[in-house]
This record gives C-alpha cells, sequence and structure tokens, in this order.
C-alpha cells in the first residue's frame, strides 16, 4: 500500500513541480495539468488482488483476505489519505467496473475525497446495469458514470449506440443528480 500511494504521489509532485517551474514555458501543459488533474487517478489495475494467497502466519489463510472491492477500497482510501496529508484539499477517481464495481463491504467507509466513476454499461460481472447504479447510489454520493455507450454495439470500425440508450443515461444522469458523466 505504501509503494502504491508513494508512486502516484511522488509522480504528481514531480509533474507539478516542472510544470509550476517556468509557467510560461509550459502554460498550455499547465493549464491541462490543472483541468485534467483535477480528480488524481488512484486506481488499482484491473482485477488485481493485492492480498491473495495462503499466508504462513498462524491464523491468516485466503479466506481472512477482504474481498476484491474490499481491497480495491482499502488501497484507495490508504491512498488518498496519504496523498491529502499533502495536498489537503486533493481530489481523487476511481473506477467501478469488473470484479471491483460492487460496492465495498459497510465496514468500510469511501474516503469523502474520492469519486467513483461507475462504468455502468459494459465491464461488469453484474446482470442488470440499473441494478449497480441502485446499489452504488444507496451507498456514496460521489458518483459519477463514464460510458463507453458504443462498446456493446461494436462492430469493426463502426460503432454504434442507440439513442434512446443516451437519452435514458442523460435522464438518470440528471434524476440521481450525478456529479459527471464521462
Amino acid at each position: 500500500m505504501q509503494m502504491w500511494s508513494n508512486a502516484i504521489e511522488q509522480k504528481y509532485t514531480a509533474n507539478k513541480n516542472i510544470l509550476q517551474s517556468n509557467p510560461t514555458l509550459f502554460i498550455n501543459q499547465l493549464r491541462n495539468f490543472k483541468y485534467g488533474d483535477e480528480y488524481l487517478g488512484i486506481e488499482v489495475p484491473d482485477g488485481s488482488q493485492w492480498g491473495n494467497s495462503m499466508s504462513t502466519t498462524p491464523g491468516c489463510n485466503a479466506q481472512n483476505y477482504p474481498s476484491e472491492t474490499d481491497q480495491h477500497f482499502i488501497l484507495a482510501n490508504h491512498t488518498a489519505q496519504k496523498i491529502n496529508s499533502i495536498y489537503p484539499d486533493k481530489k481523487f477517481q476511481v473506477y467501478a467496473y469488473a470484479s471491483h464495481a460492487n460496492i465495498p463491504s459497510s465496514s468500510i467507509n469511501i474516503n469523502k475525497n474520492i469519486d467513483v466513476q461507475l462504468v455502468p454499461t459494459v465491464y461488469q460481472l453484474e446482470s442488470s446495469t440499473n441494478g449497480l447504479r441502485n446499489k452504488w447510489y444507496n451507498r456514496f454520493n460521489n458518483i459519477s458514470e463514464y460510458h463507453f455507450l458504443n462498446l456493446s454495439g461494436w462492430s469493426g470500425e463502426t460503432p454504434s449506440f442507440k439513442w434512446s440508450d443516451l437519452k435514458s443515461t442523460l435522464q438518470i444522469a440528471n434524476d440521481k443528480k450525478l456529479q459527471g458523466l464521462m
């Protein structure tokens, strides 16, 4: 957890320092940095479980490890807390899709500076897009949705999506008062 959070903080700080060292030289990059890094990505790699094997420690085995989703948010919380100790107002972003799309256990409080970007339409292990949405909206307030509106209809070089799907998505975003839509 320390290696992950340190690596993200050090890379962010290095980029920030380079760009701010000569703002006239890096004016466009600095503007993009301020916009693009408003939310710092602290996403754990797809499907990773940093605790997933039997342990030789007495009383600890694979069944004692948190679920993959819980591990994802334990790591995200740790990273957010560490970076917020240096940059107190920094906001963060993680994705919720595939094996870590599920909501974390009730014992895990998601850091208030994290925005969960729910990917409801593809890469899910849930059978219902709206079921997944409702689980998240009932659990946490800082939700955005990240859409691959064309991916499920991808056919070679002719991506497409249904107009009704887009309208429905926008209506849900409005109804749920999403923080954003990507």
